[in-house]
């Protein structure tokens, strides 16, 4: 088979995350200068589903040596999955763009027929329905199935795996109404909520294309200070996660959670302070600065268990 002979299918081309113009040319210099492709292109009935970027670099450079390997596929949406996971299992990626393909991945299975018949019964132990997962039959449904395979691979939840979807959904709607903001998105060059992204699908037509244009909205430096406080706050909280507590196995130090105790009470205290600027009946209001009191009740309760040194697992701060 030769160059000459591949197809190429722009969905499959669109799903795999584009290269900046700086890395294309890195990856080109790199090629020319080993005289040779030596990851091979993959193909499926002669169409590239892995291998783009490689492709349009030997169509420029042909007497460059490369490689071409075939794959099976029952259909499309398993060529995707593949693709997706291939993806996903081979590049450093942006959390978009990890999004992106576990939400399409996810879609494609679903699509696939005989997707779910892999998945044993015990994963439904694995991952206890919440309150938002399908229930009753629809709980062993296979799109159910599919969305905990997917989970236990990705080490998350079904219901990111399902909101990856949602998420894919929202920008895909922004594409048909508002073309090239797909691109922005995935490199990274606006940075939206991913919830507004997620309701453009759910919106009526005729709203879409405001709430598209409306994911290029600027920040402003207070929003901006604002998101970096709740990612810097959920980093902390991934630090400890992964470490746990002190132990033989890790260096972590008492000195060290006390950092990330004083970054969230600064988070806290941040995040509250802006939502009654923001919105201020929230404590004129009788009937909501009641539920303000009763929404930050735990953190004064915990505080006092603090004071009066009597550590109980009975008291969190998150109800």
């Amino acid at each position: 088979m030769k160059i000459t002979d591949l197809i190429v299918d722009k969905e499959f081309e669109s799903v795999i995350p584009p290269l900046e113009k700086q890395e294309f040319e890195f990856l080109e210099e790199s090629i020319l200068k080993d005289g040779e492709v030596y990851h091979p292109l993959v193909v499926w009935n002669n169409t590239i589903v892995d291998g783009h970027h490689r492709y349009k670099i030997l169509k420029k450079h042909p007497d460059i040596k490369y490689r071409i390997t075939e794959k099976n596929f029952k259909n499309r949406p398993e060529a995707i999955s593949w693709i997706c996971l291939n993806q996903l299992g081979r590049r450093n990626l942006s959390d978009i763009q990890k999004t992106i393909l576990m939400g399409r991945r996810y879609s494609a299975e679903k699509e696939s027929k005989g997707s779910a018949d892999r998945i044993k019964k015990k994963t439904d132990k694995d991952f206890p329905v919440g309150q938002n997962d399908p229930q009753g039959n629809e709980k062993r449904s296979e799109a159910h199935q599919t969305a905990i395979k997917i989970a236990k691979e990705m080490n998350t939840s079904p219901k990111t795996v399902r909101r990856a979807e949602e998420f894919v959904n929202g920008m895909d709607a922004a594409e048909e109404v508002l073309p090239g903001i797909s691109k922005e998105i995935i490199s990274g060059n606006i940075k939206p909520n991913k919830a507004d992204v997620r309701a453009i699908a759910k919106a009526p037509a005729e709203e879409r294309k405001q709430m598209a244009k409306n994911l290029y909205k600027k920040l402003t430096p207070e929003e901006k200070e604002l998101r970096k406080r709740k990612r810097d706050f959920t980093k902390s909280i991934e630090v400890l996660d992964q470490t746990h507590m002190p132990s033989a196995d890790n260096k972590i130090q008492p000195e060290d959670i006390l950092m990330t105790f004083s970054g969230a009470s600064e988070n806290f205290i941040s995040i509250i302070s802006h939502y009654l600027d923001y919105m201020p009946e929230l404590l004129t209001d009788p009937k909501y600065f009641q539920q303000v009191k009763n929404a930050i009740q735990p953190v004064k309760d915990f505080i006092k268990t603090l004071e009066e040194n009597k550590p109980s697992n009975n008291i969190s701060i998150a109800k």
